[in-house]
């Protein structure tokens, strides 16, 4: 899926300028621990990271396995230093009022009727 389609399951708002709109998102990891990411994102330029976490160690880990998409959940307020460093490192950021699980349902729901439209 592209940023905008992800954009709008999520009704998110895009906080960092210049984003590639033909991004593909094939892979997401929804999570608090930087670790996870870190030790199990193989894919990491096709995947989106969600998380409630909004510093820069967040941004940094996205960036060592090359995660070009981060959606910080439950609408977290987001320092304006938090989108430089997401600008700099050429990350997309966005930001949605809904909590993780919530962000995960409706994902597996999108995913899981696109799947079976295909399938018809």
């Amino acid at each position: 899926m592209k940023i905008d389609e992800l954009k709008k399951i999520l009704n998110a708002e895009v906080l960092t300028k210049g984003i590639d709109d033909n991004h593909e998102i094939e892979n997401f990891c929804c999570t608090e621990l930087m670790s996870d990411v870190l030790a199990f994102t193989n894919d990491g330029e096709s995947t989106a990271l969600i998380t409630a976490l909004s510093n820069a160690q967040t941004l940094r880990t996205a960036d060592m396995v090359d995660i070009r998409v981060v959606v910080i959940v439950r609408g977290k307020q987001v320092e304006e230093k938090l989108i430089e460093i997401a600008e700099e490192s050429g990350i997309t950021l966005l930001r949605t009022k809904y909590p993780i699980f919530t962000v995960a349902g409706k994902l597996y729901q999108h995913i899981n009727m696109e799947s079976a439209s295909e399938h018809k």
